[in-house]
Order: C-alpha cells, then structure tokens, then sequence
C-alpha cells in the first residue's frame, strides 16, 4: 500500500504528465493544420502562452520570486518568444500582470530603455519643521529641477536624501512620490534601496520594481566593515533578484561606508552573477580604483557615474559617463554645460566650468557643508521649503544662511548656456 507521500508524488507526476500532453497535442494541431493561415496559427500559440503564463502566475504565488520568475519564464518559451517581446503582443492586462510579476517594467523592456547618462541630481528629502516628510512638494521639485537646472535624471533616498535615517515605509512614499510626479518628465529615475537588513533591502527593490522605477541602487551594508567580497556580492545579487528587470546599480561610497573593497574587485563578481546590473555609482577620489574600471568597461557594457562633484571634469577624461551628486540640484546648468563642452572637444571651456562650479563648491565647504546645509541652499535658491535633517543631523546655522545668501544671488544671475 502506497504511503501519503508517495501517493502524492505519484499524483504530481501523472497531472504533469497528462498536462505535458495536452500541450504537445494543442501545438501539433496548430502546427500543422493545413487550413490555419500563418496568422491565424500565431495567434492560437500567443494565446496558448499567455494562457500558460497565467497558469504559471496562478501556481506560483507562494513561491520565492527566482522560482515564480523561472515558472513563468518556462511556460512562455513554450512558443520561443522572450519575455519583453511576447509581454508585447499579447493582452495588454496579461501583459502587465506578467512583467510586474516577474519585476519588469510595465511600460519598457530594460533593452528598450536609453542608457544612463549626463547629470544626475541626488535629492534631498523634502521634511516638515517637525521632521516628518513631506510629499506634497515632490511635484515642485520635479519641476524645479527641469525648468531650472535642465536636471532630468534623479537618484532618491541615497545620502542625500537621508534614506538610512528614514523607515521603510517612508522609503516607499517617497520612492512612489517621485515616480508618480516625474512620470513623463523625468528620463531617470533611480531608487536606493540599500539598507543593514537584506530582508529590507530586498523588500524596497521589489517595491521600487513593481511602482515602476527606472533602476535601482544598492550601497554596501556597513555596520560590519570586515566583509569579504563574494558574501558582499552575494548580499547585492540577492537585492537585484528582487527587481529583475530594471538595472542595477552598485552605490560605491568608502569614506561614508567604510567598506574597503575597491569598485574594480567587485566588477567581476557582478557582471557575472547579477544579470542586472548596469553600472556603478563612484563616490570616491580614489582615480586609480576608477581608472580600473574604465579599462574593465572597455566596451561600454555599463556606465560609470561619477560621485565626486569637484573632479567631475577629471572623472570624464578617464572615462567616465555621467555624474551623480548632490550639488547637481543648483549647480545642474554649469555641469551640463560642461559636460557639453567636453564632448565637443572643447577642454578649454569646460575647464572654466570646472573651475567655476569650484569656486563655488569650495566657498560652501568653507562654511561648513553637509546635507542639512544642501537642504537650505535647494531651499534658498528653488523657494520650496525642503525643512530640516532628520536627527541626529543639526539644521544649517542661521550664519551659514547669511553668508551663502549673496553666493547663491550670484548664482541665479549666472548663465550657463
């Protein structure tokens, strides 16, 4: 007499059986059919995989998100389309069932998406006076960055945006915040979803996938600083496994994190076992451990966004693709119109923009400068009132305002175009 379980299996293996024959019957009669046009045949096979992929969808819920995504893959290569070209010629609702299920973007293939470049603005976290944050200026600031700062491109809830200081839940506020109000404004817009916890992590890139982001990026758990390389790619393929089908980007910040891996060690590690992964933020003056990875990016499989606003010009001659950093919420026009200068071969013009956009970077940390007091400059010079820090952060100095104020009129004044 056949136990409980092996009855069980014995069940599991006759329903696959006969599930696996209904299949091949179903595709050999649309096969070959003689009286089918071609037309009429494609049809019948899309509509048998979008009908598998919904069964797929259905069997899978309780399944970990590598499974589901293989289950469902599996049942649409039954007819030999990817996922991103079947998910498009197919039932508009299935489609957006399927590619959400599988963490993809509903509107874009990740193929179809243009590459990361040029400047992108790291932004703060707009708070209300008693520290709580504040959505409703989101729009404003969208706008801002366009009209003013000729900004397109944003990377939300990294340092400066105080991400590690804010909850989860307020993570996925802001994050929806940003891709509601930039939607059919902004070209880019990536999430940082790092966190100490990789359960959390993992949670923020899987949301920040289903709301429809446009990357996401990951800095280096920190509060252990002796962590080996393969466990630290291991933490960030684990991440990227939660959004499969938007890029992913390594947040490369050592001075903050205190992690002592150079970009370069890890590129290896993550061109091979994160399908995902676009490109690396480089937050650090270390030219060498840069220079490295534009010779491992020789050709051009991913981007190289520079993190250090001051060297920028020097970044773009070693090989960098575009910047990321926080003095790109006031000083956006100038590196654009650096960044344009150089790619005309015009070193000598986009020198005196880098000297420029020096002078003024210098003057501010001559005041003293950190996130509170990029909050009052964007506060100052956009006129949306982005509040304070968050503790343990202090707010900028009543002195700090007054002496930056006549900068920043100089500022307004200034045209870079």
């Amino acid at each position: 007499m056949l136990s409980n379980v092996s009855f069980f299996l014995l069940k599991q293996q006759q329903s696959r059986l006969a599930r696996r024959s209904r299949q091949q019957n179903f595709l050999g009669w649309a096969r070959l059919r003689p009286a089918a046009t071609r037309k009429y045949r494609k049809g019948l096979l899309l509509g048998f995989a979008a009908h598998a992929c919904t069964q797929a969808l259905n069997r899978a819920s309780h399944m970990h998100t590598s499974a589901k995504s293989r289950c469902a893959d599996t049942a649409l290569q039954v007819v030999g389309f990817s996922c991103c070209e079947r998910a498009s010629r197919t039932d508009p609702v299935r489609n957006q069932r399927a590619l959400l299920f599988l963490g993809l973007h509903p509107n874009r293939s990740m193929a179809a998406q243009k590459k990361l470049q040029g400047v992108v603005a790291a932004t703060v976290t707009p708070m209300t006076p008693d520290g709580e944050i504040n959505l409703s200026v989101i729009g404003q600031y969208v706008d801002y960055l366009i009209s003013e700062q000729g900004v397109k491109n944003v990377f939300v809830n990294g340092t400066t945006g105080e991400g590690l200081s804010l909850s989860v839940q307020e993570r996925k506020q802001l994050a929806e915040e940003w891709v509601t109000k930039g939607k059919d404004k902004l070209d880019y817009v990536i999430i940082h979803v790092g966190a100490l916890s990789l359960p959390e992590a993992k949670g923020l890139a899987k949301h920040a996938a289903e709301i429809g982001a446009d990357g996401i990026a990951v800095i280096a758990p920190s509060f252990f600083k002796q962590v080996k390389k393969d466990a630290l790619v291991a933490f960030l393929r684990g991440v990227a496994s939660e959004a499969p089908g938007i890029p992913f980007y390594y947040y490369h910040i050592p001075p903050l994190t205190g992690i002592k891996i150079t970009a370069y060690e890890l590129l290896n590690g993550m061109i091979e076992q994160i399908p995902t992964f676009k490109g690396v933020k480089f937050s650090d003056k270390d030219l060498l451990d840069f220079g490295q990875c534009v010779k491992k990016n020789d050709r051009g499989q991913f981007v190289l966004l520079y993190g250090v606003d001051e060297q920028l010009l020097a970044a773009l001659a070693m090989g960098a693709t575009g910047a990321v950093g926080s003095t790109y919420n006031y000083l956006g026009k100038a590196n654009n119109s650096m960044l344009e200068a150089f790619a005309k071969g015009d070193l000598s013009l986009a020198q005196k923009y880098q000297c420029s956009t020096q002078e003024v970077i210098s003057f501010f940390i001559a005041q003293g400068f950190g996130v509170a007091e990029t909050k009052a400059i964007v506060t100052l010079l956009s006129g949306i009132p982005m509040g304070p820090p968050r503790l343990p952060l202090s707010s900028a100095s009543e002195e700090f305002i007054a002496n930056v104020k006549p900068k920043l009129e100089s500022l307004k004044n200034c045209c870079y175009s």
